[in-house]
């Protein structure tokens, strides 16, 4: 595995993007696949400290799992220290759908512009398409993407990202983990519909409860060996 750290800068936003990028050891070969993931959301505590560890760098066991088997991966960072409108100052008891999706349209936007650097700095990644990612909130950017881009989007691998609703009527495949120790805001999971109007019908959804996960421990920091490899074995099998 090969690994690429980009200090990006969006011009017309001002907005830096920290990107880290995972390659498999291969060479001469183009149209290479792509995962792109966004990191659970970081506080401005934490990044404030001098010690401070992106949480774009805190997914290796994933890197490590889809660059061995082909893939790109790619992971970047959406918050930034100074951002002012983060979930420290979002009211908890207003619905979280519509009170994040500030966050979830700045994280669309870093997006955008992350598969556009990639074409320039990494021309053989197959960008077109890809499977697209996240934990918790940077999962919640990912449903927020799919529900205006679709069509770039090969199949969706959430972590507990409980807050975003999806589109129900999409086509997509989305594998979703969640833990024991939180709940999915109602709304998330699309009702199915009547049998004149299925709201789900091209909805292919698997939800997967490890038993020993927790919401935070789906990252390097925090996941039980036990629980890492469910989700690679889930991860595997839901790819084939």
């Amino acid at each position: 595995m090969q690994q690429t750290y980009l200090n990006l800068f969006d011009k017309d936003r001002s907005r830096k993007i920290p990107l880290s990028v995972y390659l498999p050891e291969m060479k001469d070969v183009n149209n290479i696949p792509v995962f792109i993931f966004n990191p659970s959301y970081q506080t401005q505590e934490e990044l404030g400290k001098s010690n401070v560890v992106f949480k774009c760098n805190n997914y290796k066991y994933l890197a490590n799992y889809f660059t061995g088997n082909g893939y790109a991966f790619v992971a970047m960072q959406h918050e930034m220290l100074g951002d002012n409108d983060g979930l420290e100052v979002i009211d908890s008891s207003l619905p979280q759908n519509e009170a994040r999706k500030h966050l979830y349209q700045r994280g669309m936007e870093n997006i955008l512009f992350v598969i556009n650097e990639l074409k320039r700095h990494f021309p053989k990644l197959k960008t077109d398409k890809f499977i697209l990612g996240g934990h918790s909130n940077g999962g919640d950017i990912a449903k927020y993407y799919a529900n205006h881009y679709p069509k770039t989007v090969s199949n969706l691998i959430l972590l507990d990202a409980r807050r975003c609703f999806i589109k129900p009527k999409l086509n997509l495949r989305i594998l979703m983990f969640e833990a024991p120790d939180s709940s999915t805001d109602i709304g998330v999971l699309p009702d199915e519909g009547t049998k004149d109007n299925p709201k789900r019908k091209n909805l292919e959804w698997v939800i997967v409860k490890p038993k020993n996960a927790t919401h935070s421990g789906y990252s390097d920091s925090y996941i039980p060996t036990e629980v890492r490899k469910q989700v690679i074995n889930t991860i595997e099998w839901f790819l084939k």
